[in-house]
């Protein structure tokens, strides 16, 4: 079960954005105005699993971006587990 995502530098997102789960609820939803970045965090979390999966040739670079960070917190058989990762686009690396 996934806890929280948090993203930064990811485009227009600037600044950090928590999105916080609840392992009660049968499903969580993600609103606001028209333009106010909710179709961005979806392709935020698409990028990480990209990047996570096939490594950082298999995302465009994003220009004037330096470092996207991405913090998961998840919990497997009762732990929980913080996955933290920064991406260089200018080196083209994952950083740990």
């Amino acid at each position: 079960m996934i806890n929280s995502i948090k993203i930064s530098n990811f485009k227009s997102i600037h600044n950090e954005v928590t999105l916080n789960f609840d392992d009660q609820l049968i499903f969580n939803m993600l609103f606001g105005k028209v333009g106010s970045g909710k179709s961005l965090v979806f392709e935020a979390i698409k990028q990480f699993k990209e990047v996570f999966l096939y490594g950082m040739r298999s995302v465009e670079r994003i220009p004037d971006e330096i470092k996207t960070t991405y913090t998961i917190e998840f919990m497997i058989d009762n732990q929980m587990i913080h996955y933290h990762t920064t991406l260089n686009y200018d080196k083209s690396e994952i950083l740990y």
